[in-house]
């Protein structure tokens, strides 16, 4: 009997293991990671299972998806930071930012803190499945410009360049709803 105990043991520990969600299994639950003083109180109460079709506004967007693990979407996050932040009122709320990580929230939110040293920088989190299903995505980082239905109307594969003039307009003109630039 208690040569049995052990293999037991094992069996249950592996079948536990197995069990979505079970043994320390962490849960990449989707959510809305956000700091600054505007969307602060969002911020608490956001971390909350998200889908993609919960973020998309019904607007032209671009959507900007990256991991922490990434390491082109590494060097390419505080670019497109500043360039966020110069964007025209209004426009800023369609240029959305969304992690793909399977980390905890709170460890994406450590990283861009304490890594990147973007405390401020607004980004939700989603699963990667889904960005790879609905978009066919098989690399980051990758930039989708959405029509307002959220059909993509044009992707840059790997990192964008933020801070050139021509992209800055394509980029704002089409978050402005200028079907002519995309």
């Amino acid at each position: 009997m208690s040569r049995a105990r052990p293999f037991l043991v094992l069996l249950c520990a592996f079948a536990l293991l197995q069990a979505p969600g079970m043994a320390g299994a962490r849960a990449t639950q989707p959510a809305a990671l956000s700091a600054g003083p505007a969307r602060a109180a969002q911020a608490e109460t956001a971390i909350a299972p998200r889908r993609l079709d919960d973020i998309l506004p019904p607007a032209p967007s671009v959507v900007h998806l990256w991991a922490t693990w990434c390491t082109p979407c590494r060097r390419e996050l505080p670019e497109l930071a500043r360039f966020r932040q110069t964007l025209p009122a209004g426009l800023e709320e369609r240029m959305i930012v969304i992690s793909v990580d399977t980390r905890q929230p709170e460890d994406v939110r450590q990283f861009l803190d304490t890594e990147l040293g973007l405390p401020d920088f607004r980004t939700d989190l989603i699963d990667a499945a889904e960005a790879g299903r609905r978009f066919r995505i098989t690399g980051y980082p990758v930039t989708l410009f959405l029509d307002a239905g959220g059909a993509e109307v044009l992707r840059i594969s790997g990192a964008a360049a933020w801070q050139d003039g021509d992209f800055r307009s394509r980029v704002i003109g089409h978050l402005a709803g200028d079907a002519s630039r995309p």
